[in-house]
């Protein structure tokens, strides 16, 4: 049963390294060319012998490290590379744009990195927008270093309140800002994630969800590997330009869970044909969770009704609710029960009380987002009274719990 005991993800990496060193821990799935795995035991080397070259470069327990990585499992290994060296890993997306610098440059400024981690393949390009930046930052490709002489056996065990990673929200707000997840957070989180999905060493997690992203980050690759799970990653690229994808490798690789954006289901039911399906077995699939953006009833119920040919139960459909700022976890499931939704009235909803339509025309759909976690206490509250709502009036959310971060 995975390192259902294990405080911190090192420790959950290690354990399950030592009790299943054979075992698939993630399986990359590039868009057009053979796949990639790593074991248990090969990721831990991976992340003993990166931490002591890390630490050989003069990188100290608390450190920032920014990550900028194509999706794959070098930003797998250099993840727990940066755990296991006592730093704060820092992932990011690379901007889209050209003149990108500013973003990077207000990064930088707010996370105060002693280092930049990246892939030999995009070093030319994160070495100029650190230099557009203004900025005297060391950048190194990890994919490309030759680790020798490194001791297998040294590493650091971080403690429960120790940063472990600043998670950049996506800035829909304003400016981006880092949310400090502890490494006791990122466990807490994992386990009551994996323990809601039903995870165990059996379980298949299938996704294309940017390893940056909180969903990516704490749910397909911590939550997978804290249960010994094994999760295989695509590039969301390859999802987009030809969503069939993702249930071919659920299909292929007898995928049990995954959770994704209510567009990615809506993508699959737009693009997907029904000579791209033949051969699909999606019996295996018991969780088709749906987070990270508002949830569409309609949007499930279709994707039941049009993949439940292929063999996915309809009761898999399942309802999430996250943020950064909880680590991800903040409701969902129960799984096994399907996607459910509550018709209101539109009139009362205008007036942020929640009644039963008075006929069909005045009827809005509210999809569940699940329960609440167990160690969350989630209040409703009237935002300028700062008092509770009563049972059936709309208010802010207000969460707290074992996964919420310290701060920004």
């Amino acid at each position: 049963m995975g390192s259902n005991n294990a405080v911190t993800m090192v420790e959950a990496l290690r354990s399950n390294a030592r009790a299943m060193p054979e075992r698939t821990a993630f399986r990359f799935l590039p868009a057009a060319s053979v796949t990639v795995d790593i074991s248990y035991a090969e990721l831990d080397l991976a992340a003993v012998r990166l931490s002591a070259w890390l630490r050989k470069q003069g990188v100290r327990r608390g450190d920032r490290v920014l990550m900028f990585y194509p999706p794959g499992l070098d930003f797998v290994s250099a993840f727990f590379g940066v755990l296991y060296a006592g730093a704060v890993a820092v992932p990011l997306s690379l901007p889209r744009r050209a003149g990108g610098g500013g973003a990077i440059e207000a990064l930088i400024e707010n996370s105060e990195p002693a280092l930049v981690l990246t892939s030999s393949s995009l070093l030319s390009r994160i070495d100029g927008l650190i230099s557009a930046s203004g900025r005297s930052l060391r950048t190194l490709a990890t994919d490309a270093l030759v680790i020798v002489g490194a001791d297998d056996n040294v590493w650091i065990e971080p403690a429960q309140d120790e940063l472990c990673v600043l998670q950049y929200t996506s800035g829909s707000t304003g400016i981006p800002r880092g949310v400090a997840v502890t490494h006791g957070n990122a466990a807490r989180n994992a386990l009551l994630l994996g323990n809601l999905l039903e995870l165990d060493i059996r379980s298949v997690w299938v996704s294309w969800v940017p390893h940056f992203h909180d969903l990516g980050l704490f749910g397909s690759l911590c939550t997978s590997l804290y249960h010994g799970a094994t999760a295989v990653l695509m590039p969301p690229a390859a999802f987009v330009s030809r969503p069939v994808r993702w249930l071919e490798a659920i299909s292929r690789f007898g995928g049990t869970v995954t959770i994704a954006p209510n567009f990615a289901y809506d993508l699959c039911l737009r693009q997907i044909s029904e000579e791209d399906c033949v051969g699909l077995d999606l019996r295996h699939w018991r969780v088709a969770g749906s987070g990270a953006e508002p949830i569409n009833q309609q949007t499930a119920d279709r994707f039941a009704d049009r993949f439940g040919q292929y063999g996915l139960p309809r009761e898999a459909m399942c309802p999430f609710y996250g943020l950064a700022e909880a680590t991800l976890l903040v409701s969902g499931g129960p799984v096994g029960r399907g996607q459910s939704a509550l018709a209101v009235s539109k009139t009362e909803m205008r007036r942020h009380r929640i009644s039963r339509p008075e006929d069909v025309d005045y009827a809005y759909s509210i999809p569940s987002c699940g329960k609440p976690s167990p160690e969350h206490r989630i209040l409703i509250v009237d935002p300028e009274t700062r008092q509770p709502c009563a049972p059936d009036d709309i208010g802010e959310i207000w969460i707290d719990g074992s996964t919420t971060g310290p701060g920004y």
